[in-house]
C-alpha cells in the first residue's frame, strides 16, 4: 500500500513537472512570435511613416523626400 501511494505521488510529481516544462516552452514560443510580430510592425510602421513624410513634402511643393 505504501509503495503504491509513493509511486502515484512520484508519477503525479513528474506529470506536473512535464506540464510545467510544456507550458514554459509554449510561453517561450509565444514570446518569440510576439518578438517577430513586433519587428514586422515596426518595419511596416517605418515604411508608412516614410510614405507619409514623402506625401507631406509633396504637398509643400518640395517634391518627394527620397528620390
Amino acid at each position: 500500500m505504501y509503495e503504491e501511494t509513493e509511486m502515484r505521488e512520484s508519477f503525479e510529481a513528474s506529470s506536473f513537472r512535464r506540464e510545467a516544462d510544456i507550458m514554459a516552452e509554449a510561453r517561450g514560443m509565444q514570446a518569440q512570435h510576439m518578438g517577430r510580430l513586433a519587428g514586422v510592425l515596426a518595419r511596416r510602421f517605418g515604411v508608412l511613416a516614410a510614405r507619409f513624410a514623402d506625401g507631406m513634402h509633396s504637398l509643400d511643393g518640395d517634391g518627394p523626400a527620397r528620390r
